[in-house]
Formats: C-alpha cells, sequence, structure tokens
C-alpha cells in the first residue's frame, strides 16, 4: 500500500528580507544560506520564502555549533520568536471570529441535517470547536509571552514601553551624538518631561521635552 506523504499546516512564512531584519544581518547574507542549503527555505517566483519551522532549526544548529562562523546567540533567537509573536496576535484574533462564523453556522445546519451527513457535520463541529479553544489558549497567554520575550530581545528598550514618543526622539538623540554612552546607562538616570513655552502665540500646543538629570 502506497504511503502518504503527511502535509505539514505552515502558519509562518518570512520574506528573506524579513529574516535578515529579525537576525540583524544583511538580505545577501540571508540567500547565501539559502543557496547553500544551510538555511532551508523555497522560491515563490523568484522570491525566497523561509518558514518559521527552518528558523527554529537554523537557530538551533548555530547553537550547537558553538564559535561556528554562523552561531546565533540566544538573543537573535528571541528575536525570531517575538517577532512570530508579534504576528500571531495579529492574525489569531480574525481566526477566533471565523471559527465563530463556522462554529454558528455548523449549529444551524445541524438542526436540519439527518443521517450520516449529519455525522460528518459533529465531525466538523468538533474540530471547529477544538481550534477555537486551542487558539482562545494561546491568545490568553500571549501578553505574558511576549513581555518575556521582549525583555529578553530587546534589553534595552523594553522599559521604554510607556515613554512618550517625544522623549524617545531626544533619548535615542542622545545615544547617537554621545556613542560612548549606552542607552540602558541613560535609563539608569532620571528621566523628567516637562512641557516647553508654547510654539506661536495664540497657540495651545505645547513640546514634551526630555531632561536626562544625572543619577542622585
Amino acid at each position: 500500500m502506497e504511503k502518504k506523504t503527511e502535509i505539514k499546516k505552515v502558519t509562518e512564512i518570512y520574506s528573506a528580507n524579513k529574516v535578515a531584519e529579525m537576525l540583524e544581518v544583511k538580505e545577501a547574507f540571508v540567500k547565501r544560506l539559502l543557496r547553500e542549503r544551510q538555511l532551508e527555505g523555497f522560491k515563490l517566483g523568484k522570491f525566497w520564502r523561509v518558514t518559521q519551522e527552518s528558523l527554529d532549526d537554523y537557530c538551533a544548529k548555530c547553537g550547537k555549533n558553538g564559535n561556528g562562523r554562523h552561531a546565533a546567540s540566544d538573543q537573535v533567537r528571541n528575536k525570531i520568536k517575538f517577532h512570530a509573536s508579534l504576528r500571531s496576535a495579529d492574525f489569531l484574533p480574525g481566526t477566533v471570529e471565523r471559527l465563530n462564523q463556522e462554529i454558528s453556522d455548523l449549529k444551524r445546519d445541524l438542526q436540519s441535517e439527518t443521517g450520516h451527513r449529519k455525522v460528518a457535520m459533529i465531525e466538523k463541529l468538533r474540530i471547529a470547536v477544538t481550534l477555537r479553544e486551542k487558539i482562545q489558549k494561546k491568545l490568553e497567554g500571549l501578553d505574558t509571552e511576549l513581555k518575556d520575550l521582549g525583555s529578553k530581545a530587546y534589553p534595552d528598550v523594553a522599559a521604554l514601553v510607556d515613554t512618550s514618543p517625544d522623549a524617545l526622539e531626544e533619548l535615542f538623540t542622545i545615544t547617537v551624538r554621545e556613542p560612548k554612552k549606552r542607552m540602558v546607562d541613560l535609563l539608569d538616570r532620571k528621566v523628567i518631561e516637562r512641557p516647553v513655552e508654547k510654539k506661536a502665540e495664540g497657540s495651545d500646543e505645547e513640546k514634551p521635552v526630555l531632561r536626562v538629570a544625572a543619577a542622585a
């Protein structure tokens, strides 16, 4: 009897450019890994695509490789997982809505169905409800997962999520103009936001300014 090939469902697919962004390397480097089969991928037309599973496998191999030229740090692996979880947070709620609609339609149709067709529809309902509950469970733990991965992947900026955009701009400006100072060092100082004079006469708009004071 001929053995059927198992078809795996793929939930995350990235372009070579997106992989390069997550690994913080050049796109040409990622394409070389793909051509050399060090990173498994496939082509859609002339464009490379990489699955989340392939990325995980590559990072795992790099971790075992120690000081190999393609070794990946824990921080890089956490970045990959972090961005994958962000994508999940974007598309999973929509999936739940579609499943709820499918479940509603199946329940309605079951009222008038009989016999063998009803058995098949009940099985469809079971599958849809099971999948919805699994996704709901994942969504419930996603905020905690993202917070944990975000602090590991981007430790210097994880504490800035509640900082205003203007204050962030000023903070990043300081780190560029004074490259010897790390952002984590600036975060150890007292950060104060204060309004300055109005931009123009008759205007109610105020521009918040960041002042970084030396730690006491």
